[in-house]
C-alpha cells in the first residue's frame, strides 16, 4: 500500500524540483500574470535556501509541521514555523528561504505557493552560490 507522500506524489503530478530540492507541480496562472505551484517536501527532500525577485505566499495544506529559515538582505537570520494552526505565511522579495520538516510524523508536508508575477527561473539565486550566505553559520543545514 502506498504511503500518503508517494500517493500524493502520484495523484498530483508532483516532479522533483531540481537545485531546490523536493517536489512540485505547476497549478496555474490567474490574474495579471500570478502563478502557483503545489510542493511537497519529505524527511530527506527540502526547499533549500533560495532568495526570489517576488514576494512568494506559502499556503500549508497538511503533513508535518515545517520551519522556514529566513535570511534578510541585512544578513539577520530569523526562523517561523508553518502548521495547521499557522497556515498562510508570506516571504518578502529579497529574503533568502529555506523550508524544512520541523519535527517528522507524517514524513512529508505538503504546502502550495503563491506568486505575482508568476515564477521564472530568472528570478531564482541559489544560497550556497552567493559568498556571504555560505559563510552564515546558522544556515549551513538548509544550504
Amino acid at each position: 500500500m502506498d504511503s500518503r507522500k508517494d500517493e500524493l506524489i502520484r495523484n498530483l503530478g508532483l516532479e522533483p524540483l531540481s537545485r531546490e530540492g523536493g517536489y512540485f507541480r505547476f497549478i496555474t496562472k490567474f490574474g495579471e500574470g500570478s502563478g502557483s505551484i503545489y510542493y511537497l517536501m519529505t524527511e530527506t527532500e527540502f526547499s533549500h535556501l533560495h532568495k526570489l525577485t517576488s514576494d512568494e505566499l506559502w499556503v500549508f495544506l497538511e503533513g508535518d509541521e515545517v520551519e522556514q529559515t529566513l535570511v534578510s538582505p541585512e544578513g539577520v537570520v530569523t526562523r517561523q514555523v508553518l502548521n495547521s494552526e499557522n497556515r498562510v505565511v508570506n516571504i518578502k522579495q529579497g529574503y533568502f528561504q529555506a523550508t524544512k520538516i520541523n519535527r517528522i510524523e507524517k514524513g512529508y508536508a505538503l504546502v502550495s505557493t503563491v506568486m505575482s508575477p508568476a515564477y521564472r527561473d530568472d528570478m531564482y539565486t541559489h544560497g550556497a552560490d552567493v559568498k556571504w550566505i555560505r559563510e552564515l553559520e546558522e544556515v549551513q543545514e538548509v544550504l
